[in-house]
C-alpha cells in the first residue's frame, strides 16, 4: 500500500499528517506527498515539490528520505522507476542540483541532459505543445445558440414551492436544504439579501440545462466558469440578466470564467485549451488567480480557493448535494432531487 500525503492551497496540514506517521512510527518508504490540484497563486508564492520537501525535513523527516518521497516512491507506485525517479544508468538525465540537501529549491535545471534552468530563470525556451492534439476546437460547440434570462428560470405553477438548495459549508463540501421559496409569474424568486443565488449546469452545446439554487457564494450577479469536472459551463448568480450575458462570453471566448456587474464584465480570465487551461506564463495565472479570490471575498464568499467551488460543485462523487447532467442531486442516496431540462435544438 501506498499513501499520498497532500499539502495544497484548499488543505496544509502536511505538517499535522507527518507529525502523526513519526509518533506512530510507520514506515516511510511507501508514503509520497503531493500538492494536489493546488491554484496558481498558491505555486507561485510556496513552490511546488521543493515547498513539501521543506516541510518534511522541518518537521525531522531524513531529507534523503523526504526527496525519496517526492522522486522514486511516486516513480515506483506509477511503474515508472525504469525511466524517472533516480540517477542511474538508462534513466532520463533529469536532474536537479541544489546548494544542499536543507534547501530543496533547485538552484540548475537539467532536462534530457540539458541544462534548461539556472538561479530561478530559464535558460532554454519550452518546446511548443500541440494542445490542438489533445483539445480539439470543436470542444465548444459551433451551434449557434445563446443564454438568455429565461435558462435559468425554475418553473413553479404555485404560490410556494420547496426547493432543495445546495448550501456551502465550507469551499468544497455541500449540504442539501429544503428551502420555501416564493413564486412570481410562474417562475421562483430568490432572496438576494438571505445569501441565496441561482445555480445552473449548461451543455456547452446549450441542448440542457440544470437548474438548481446555491447558499453561501456570496453575493454576485452573474458568473460563469467552464472550469469544472463536468466539462459544462457552470453559472452561478442573483441576476438572471447578468447570468446569461457571462455564458455568452465564456462561449465568445471559448472557455473561461467571467463575472458581470451592472451588465458589464467585470472579471475575465480566458481559458481557450479545452477550456480549462491557459498557456499564459504561471505569474499571469498566478495574478488572475488572486483576482478572482479578491472579487468573490468583496462579494462576500466566506472561504478561500472560490476555484474549487467552481470546480467540484458539479461532480458526482462529493457529498452531498450538487448539480450535474442529472439535475439536483443527492449524491449519498442516488437521488435526483430536481431533474434537469432539456432545451430545444
Amino acid at each position: 500500500m501506498y499513501v499520498m500525503a497532500r499539502e495544497s492551497s484548499l488543505r496544509q496540514d502536511l505538517s499535522e499528517i507527518l507529525k502523526v506517521l513519526i509518533e506512530k512510527k510507520v514506515l516511510m518508504n511507501r508514503v509520497m506527498l503531493t500538492t494536489d490540484a493546488s491554484t496558481p497563486s498558491f505555486h507561485e508564492k510556496f513552490g511546488v515539490t521543493d515547498h513539501l520537501v521543506k516541510i518534511a525535513i522541518n518537521q525531522g523527516i531524513d531529507p534523503v528520505l523526504a526527496y525519496r518521497m517526492v522522486t522514486l516512491t511516486p516513480a515506483e507506485y506509477y511503474g515508472l522507476d525504469n525511466e524517472i525517479g533516480g540517477i542511474a544508468p538508462g534513466r532520463y538525465a533529469d536532474i536537479l542540483v541544489l546548494k544542499d540537501l536543507l534547501h530543496p529549491t533547485p538552484e540548475k535545471v537539467i532536462a534530457k541532459g540539458r541544462i534548461v534552468a539556472e538561479r530561478g530563470e530559464l535558460t532554454e525556451a519550452f518546446p511548443r505543445i500541440h494542445w490542438e492534439r489533445f483539445f480539439p476546437r470543436s470542444t465548444f460547440s459551433n451551434r449557434d445558440w445563446k443564454a438568455s434570462e429565461d435558462l435559468f428560470r425554475i418553473s413553479c405553477n404555485e404560490k410556494r414551492i420547496r426547493f432543495p438548495t445546495l448550501r456551502l459549508v465550507n469551499t468544497v463540501i455541500t449540504r442539501i436544504e429544503w428551502v420555501e421559496f416564493e413564486a412570481k409569474d410562474g417562475a421562483l424568486q430568490i432572496r438576494p439579501n438571505d445569501g441565496f443565488c441561482f445555480l445552473s449546469l449548461v451543455s456547452r452545446d446549450g441542448t440542457w440545462v440544470s437548474n438548481g439554487i446555491i447558499k453561501g457564494y456570496g453575493r454576485i450577479e452573474g458568473l460563469a466558469s467552464s472550469f469544472n469536472t463536468a466539462a459544462q459551463i457552470l453559472a452561478i448568480g442573483y441576476n438572471p440578466e447578468a447570468m446569461s450575458i457571462a455564458v455568452n462570453r465564456v462561449l465568445e471566448i471559448k472557455g473561461g470564467i467571467v463575472a458581470v456587474e451592472d451588465g458589464r464584465v467585470i472579471y475575465e480570465f480566458p481559458l481557450p485549451i479545452g477550456g480549462i487551461m491557459s498557456e499564459a506564463p504561471m505569474g499571469i495565472l498566478a495574478k488572475k488567480d488572486e483576482e478572482f479570490q479578491k472579487l468573490l471575498s468583496r462579494k462576500g464568499f466566506p472561504f478561500h480557493d472560490p476555484l474549487y467551488s467552481l470546480i467540484f460543485l458539479p461532480n458526482d462523487f462529493l457529498p452531498e448535494g450538487r448539480i450535474n447532467y442529472n439535475g439536483v442531486v443527492d449524491i449519498k442516496r442516488g437521488e435526483i432531487l430536481w431533474p434537469r431540462r432539456d432545451l430545444a435544438s
